[in-house]
């Protein structure tokens, strides 16, 4: 009975050593399970990263070239034509290479408050040229303000809305005078690039229709 004993103590002992060795293993497993699982994954995220700023490169090697291209398309015009710089937001009568008149703008509209404007790159031509432009205030506006709406059309007119001028390029975009106080920006769906007045009047009495204005 008592040899029984002595044989199974050195059995449990041997049991718990390998039922603990198998955790210790287990436990070694894990972490270096892990370790490769965070080894992959900053090195997925390192190459995400990479791949993001080569995107970002070639974007920028593609609007560099675009920018030549336009600047040599523009030093060729034997007209006049507007340059708008997007960041700056500065614009310039041009011809051919020389510069007439330098001019700083605002942006006005509902998208502006929203900050969604993004004007585009590229050339745009003038549409349409209008002289004393009028706007029509919407009913909402008169809610808004607790007041009744007018029956007649006439009640909510506003002369010269855009000061005196305005010029259509399309895609959006005019280039105007100084918007009017009653006009909320909220109201205005396109893109406004609004001009001091002799600004305006100047652009508005150069370009012709179908002259370019060149964002860059």
């Amino acid at each position: 009975m008592g040899n029984n004993r002595r044989g199974i103590f050195p059995l449990i002992a041997t049991i718990i050593f390998t039922i603990s060795s198998l955790r210790l293993f287990e436990g070694v497993i894990k972490r270096e399970l892990k370790g490769a699982e965070k080894d992959l994954y900053e090195e997925h995220l390192s190459l995400f990263n990479r791949n993001k700023e080569l995107e970002e490169e070639i974007k920028k090697k593609e609007l560099e070239k675009n920018l030549l291209s336009l600047q040599r398309e523009m030093s060729q015009r034997k007209e006049p034509y507007l340059t708008i710089k997007r960041q700056e937001k500065v614009a310039q009568l041009k011809m051919e290479d020389k510069t007439l008149h330098e001019m700083r703008f605002s942006i006005k509209g509902r998208r502006a408050i929203a900050g969604e404007i993004l004007l585009p790159m590229g050339v745009l031509k003038v549409q349409k040229k209008m002289e004393n432009p009028t706007f029509y205030l919407p009913d909402w506006i008169f809610e808004l303000k607790g007041k009744e709406i007018p029956k007649d059309t006439l009640d909510r007119k506003i002369n010269d809305a855009f000061g005196k001028f305005i010029i259509s390029l399309g895609g959006d975009i005019c280039l105007s005078g100084k918007v009017r106080e009653e006009i909320p920006e909220e109201v205005l769906d396109l893109i406004y690039l609004e001009f001091e007045k002799e600004d305006i009047e100047r652009i508005f009495h150069t370009l012709k229709e179908n002259s370019s204005v060149f964002f860059f």
